[in-house]
């Protein structure tokens, strides 16, 4: 089992490889979905986007999970895989083709359209504290 550094999405995105499976976070999503934004506190496009070209550099037999999938108008329900070929043959954000550039001039305008995601400052104070809670306050309570 390999464990591999890719920032981009955020600073602390890894990859598990392990044999014809590579277990991506959210680095990639599903082909329909396409790839992880990159205006996470830490995130980079230009990292998100070399980071995601070694994924896709690895066999094209490779299992692709990712992190989450919430589907999508066209597909009902959770998908959890694909493989690298299904990326690079359908994944409109980095499909065989894509121009770096452009790729990342267009997510850059898409990523500045777009609200902060639902509970991220809770989920922020968490991660920063390493999965606690902070410490409770007078009332016996910890706050968010």
């Amino acid at each position: 089992m390999r464990v591999m550094l890719f920032p981009g999405h955020t600073l602390g995105s890894i990859t598990y490889v392990c044999g014809d499976a590579a277990f991506v976070h959210d680095t990639l999503m599903q082909p329909d979905v396409r790839t992880a934004q990159a205006d996470f506190p830490g995130g980079n496009i230009k990292q998100l986007w070399d980071s995601i070209q070694i994924i896709l550099a690895l066999p094209t037999e490779t299992r692709l999970f990712v992190g989450h999938d919430y589907g999508t108008e066209d597909r009902e329900g959770p998908m959890w895989g694909a493989t690298v070929a299904e990326h690079k043959a359908e994944n409109q954000h980095v499909k065989d083709g894509t121009e770096r550039e452009d790729r990342i001039r267009r997510r850059d305008a898409r990523d500045a359209t777009l609200p902060l995601p639902d509970r991220i400052l809770a989920a922020l104070q968490i991660n920063l504290r390493g999965g606690r809670l902070p410490p409770a306050e007078d009332d016996s309570r910890a706050h968010l």
